[in-house]
């Protein structure tokens, strides 16, 4: 392999999938069964319509710039992504990012955002921002959701907040590189040493090398 050639990973960190109202309570309506691990409280409990529930376990200096963040959302009808933490049952915290990927009236007729919540554990952010290989996570829709520093570096970001939301497909030169990556990952659920060509913000062609593992994790309940 080249020494030009990029080291890039695409790192699964655990996470789980919801449903929440796009309405001015936005409540959850429905996670999946790795809840009850990331929260330590059992699933029905989280869905109350009142305390306690999800929205009354995030952090209480971080629950209105969560609610305005899916409030601007759910106007514009266009993808969310929005960081906190949250208060787990044996009292210490883990830092979230949420994002909603998808708004739709589902089959009550209700506006619903469906999206992922990463868990950000401290031992998995030291990994993600200190291991000298760029790491990014996509969501199921292959939108950003989050890169570590050193990925920043390779292609010029300041600030990854600026890149969040955004399709990785536009990181690519040739968009029949992602469609190889895609089909190697429904095919064995994995992607080993992967080639292909990259363009940094300022425009310049750079060669990757990627691996990536296919999680898959159960559909949301109620």
């Amino acid at each position: 392999m080249s020494d030009k050639v990029k080291n890039m990973i695409s790192l699964e960190l655990p996470h789980l999938f919801f449903r929440r109202l796009a309405s001015p309570e936005f409540k959850y309506i429905s996670f999946d069964n790795t809840i009850e691990t990331v929260t330590g409280y059992p699933l029905p409990m989280l869905l109350n319509h009142s305390a306690p529930n999800y929205l009354s376990i995030i952090h209480i200096d971080e629950a209105e710039a969560v609610l305005n963040a899916v409030a601007e959302a759910s106007l514009r009808k266009s993808s969310y992504f929005t960081q906190y933490r949250i208060e787990i049952k044996n009292g210490l915290f883990r830092n979230i990012i949420e994002s909603g990927t998808r708004c739709f009236e589902d089959e009550e007729g209700r506006l619903v955002w469906e999206g992922m919540i990463l868990v950000l554990e401290d031992k998995y952010k030291n990994l993600f921002e200190n291991v000298p290989v760029g790491l990014y996570v996509t969501s199921s829709m292959e939108q950003i959701v989050d890169m570590n520093s050193q990925l920043m570096n390779i292609i010029g970001i300041e600030k990854k907040e600026e890149f969040r939301g955004r399709d990785i497909l536009n990181l690519y030169v040739n968009p029949e590189d992602r469609i190889e990556w895609q089909k190697q990952l429904e095919a064995s659920g994995s992607v080993q040493y992967l080639e292909s060509k990259w363009r940094s913000v300022d425009g310049k062609e750079l060669w990757v090398s990627e691996n990536a593992n296919l999680m898959e994790y159960d559909e949301p309940r109620a």
